[in-house]
């Protein structure tokens, strides 16, 4: 059966998938299509790349933000105060470093494990779906671009950023492929689980961004595109908030905790009749 796994945009989060995977690489559950947005983009790249489960779990640990960003206020305040050229708050050239010494784009594409990785054109505003033939640095580091946080991308001329403001778990393509067994790894609760009305401004804030990632997934369609075929779909997510400023917290002991709870929520949830 072709399996597709989706691995969902969420910056440091991202450590969650880790954990995920370490499950399904224990149970031997293999795929044959990975369809990431922005950290999950490069996940799977990382993967198709030939980068074990294993080394994916050294480097989140090893892993801090000084690895990933740079702080650039200065340059960020005079941009909007001046108006005259856009700058973003932080410069992701660390982040470049690291993926061009964990990856090998040659081997994305001899690999028969296929990837999708997405990306906005700017332009035009629409979602763009790139594959393994198409894969470079340049398209993994523009579906993880987020908006004035990082810079956008320019491949072939067009400015490309972060498409998890579109479909953050971009889950249409393996079901427009017709694979037939599908695992979405989700970053966020919303949508997966019963949860509570927020109670103060922090915790409004918080849901406000959940609903942002998660909203995509939740208004697919799935009824109507799966209607009369033999498609399963199965959900892992945490079972709780994961904080407001979680996406940039690089820190070693939240990436442990992380994988540690992917880990235990793949092992439960991927068990569990309900899911779809």
């Amino acid at each position: 059966m072709e399996r597709a796994l989706i691995l969902s945009g969420g910056g440091a989060r991202g450590a969650f998938h880790v954990g995920v995977l370490k499950y399904l690489e224990e149970i031997g559950w293999t795929p044959n299509l990975i369809c990431g947005t922005s950290i999950g983009a490069i996940i799977a790249a990382a993967l198709a790349s030939g980068t074990k489960t294993g080394n994916l779990v050294n480097m989140w640990e090893m892993n801090k933000k000084t690895n990933i960003y740079r702080l650039t206020t200065a340059k960020f305040i005079r941009s909007m105060f001046t108006r005259k050229q856009f700058h973003p708050l932080m410069d992701t050239g660390p982040l470049r470093e690291m993926i061009e010494g964990y990856m090998d784009i040659g081997a994305i594409r001899r690999n028969p494990m296929r990837i999708i990785v997405t990306a906005i054109n700017m332009f035009t505003s629409r979602l763009e779906y790139f594959e393994s033939e198409s894969v470079t640095i340049d398209h993994i580091m523009a579906s993880s671009a987020m908006p004035m946080l990082f810079p956008w991308r320019n491949i072939s001329g067009t400015p490309y950023w972060d498409s998890g403001l579109m479909a953050n778990t971009p889950v249409l393509p393996a079901l427009e492929r017709g694979f037939k067994e599908i695992i979405v790894v989700l970053l966020s609760p919303v949508g997966a689980f019963d949860l509570k009305a927020p109670a103060t401004h922090v915790e409004v804030a918080e849901l406000m961004l959940e609903h942002f990632l998660i909203g995509s997934f939740m208004t697919t369609p799935f009824d109507m595109i799966c209607k009369d075929r033999d498609i399963k779909i199965r959900i892992v997510a945490p079972h709780r908030m994961l904080g407001l400023f979680s996406m940039l917290n690089f820190s070693k002991d939240y990436a442990i905790s992380l994988i540690q709870e992917g880990y235990k929520e793949a092992k439960a949830q991927l068990s569990d009749s309900k899911n779809h």
